[in-house]
């Protein structure tokens, strides 16, 4: 999934890998000023970690006004997981 918007923490682009329990297990937040954080179900890096609540739907999230969720397919969240682990 990739949420653009919201203004947390200077937070411009999370893109997350959700289970299938609904749970994220993998996380990367793009901020606003180039700096990428990433989490896994062992590590957070850079301020991000997981939710501790399950993901609602797309939907819901999209409810929000300041949001705008997507699904993306497993290549993209590939390359945002990589560009994040290479800068760590």
């Amino acid at each position: 999934m990739r949420c653009a918007g919201g203004s947390v923490r200077g937070l411009a682009l999370p893109f997350a890998g959700v289970g299938a329990d609904g749970y994220e297990c993998r996380k990367v937040e793009r901020f606003r000023d180039g700096r990428l954080g990433w989490a896994d179900e062992r590590h957070e890096v850079g301020g991000t970690g997981l939710g501790e609540v399950p993901v609602p739907p797309l939907e819901e999230i999209n409810a929000q006004r300041e949001f705008s969720a997507a699904r993306i397919d497993g290549g993209e969240f590939a390359r945002a997981w990589r560009e994040a682990l290479s800068g760590s």
